[in-house]
């Protein structure tokens, strides 16, 4: 049975809006049904010169935890500014934006134009006459250090997914976690999935983070879209993931947490 999404993580119509979100990586991508050959090098030279070819071709642990780990990589390109990378896959292209450097978030609209100019080179150096997206995917990483909106482990009311744990009985003696929730919306093959985990650092003087992903995932031929372009759908369901992620993140956090990251009324 498909679960609905629960009321705090409704879509509304304005999404909500942050003077300094914890929001510090973006990822989205596209899978098709059949790995895609591509001609590595006219990739290259269709990205242009802000691109640069990397040789790292191993995903980052975070995101291995995450499920992604069977896959390989093909190629991996990086931006000249450091923050942006891109990772051909056999049946795929993922888009990345790392802001875990310091660096300010470029809004997703910026995001997904270069997302999309990335998709066009891939299609246009692969093997095949066109490319047919079969699924999509869109993942908000929010770092949120110790000292920020939490403090103890054993009061983690920042967050409505984690607020249970100080319940326990044993909660004073909470080490380690690592949860993962998934909702599916009702007549629609959208899932939208919430992991948390610790960060432990176990120098004295450096602070314990939680992570929270927020990853929404569909078809491309998903009949409630309605995309502006028949050959597009996948990109209209990435918009619309993309707002599920953004409204979630509001209705699972308290008052005092979406306050502290300057949310605007």
């Amino acid at each position: 049975m498909a679960l609905d999404y629960p009321s705090a993580l409704r879509t509304p119509t304005v999404l909500p809006s942050y003077a300094h979100p914890p929001l510090v990586t973006v990822r989205m991508g596209i899978r098709c049904p059949s790995p895609v050959v591509i001609d590595t090098e006219v990739f290259a030279g269709l990205l242009g010169p802000t691109w640069l070819k990397s040789d790292r071709l191993q995903p980052s642990p975070q995101w291995t935890r995450m499920g992604f780990a069977e896959e390989t990589l093909q190629a991996a390109f990086a931006g000249v500014l450091g923050d942006q990378h891109l990772e051909v896959q056999a049946n795929g292209i993922d888009f990345h934006w790392d802001g875990r450097s310091g660096e300010s978030y470029p809004h997703y609209e910026t995001l997904r134009d270069a997302f999309v100019t990335a998709f066009d080179a891939w299609s246009q150096s692969a093997s095949v006459s066109s490319i047919v997206p079969q699924r999509w995917h869109v993942s908000y990483w929010n770092r949120i250090p110790q000292g920020t909106v939490w403090s103890k482990l054993d009061d983690l009311r920042f967050c409505r997914l984690l607020a249970s744990a100080g319940e326990t009985p044993f909660a004073t003696r909470l080490i380690d976690f690592q949860q993962t929730w998934i909702y599916r919306e009702a007549e629609s093959p959208s899932q939208l999935r919430c992991d948390a985990w610790l960060e432990r650092n176990e120098q004295s003087l450096a602070e314990n983070v939680i992570w929270l992903a927020l990853t929404s995932t569909g078809q491309a031929d998903d009949p409630q879209l309605v995309p502006d372009d028949v050959d597009n759908d996948w990109l209209s369901g990435l918009d619309t993931g993309r707002r599920a992620i953004v409204s979630g993140f509001r209705g699972l956090m308290s008052v005092h947490a979406n306050t502290y990251w300057g949310l605007a009324d």
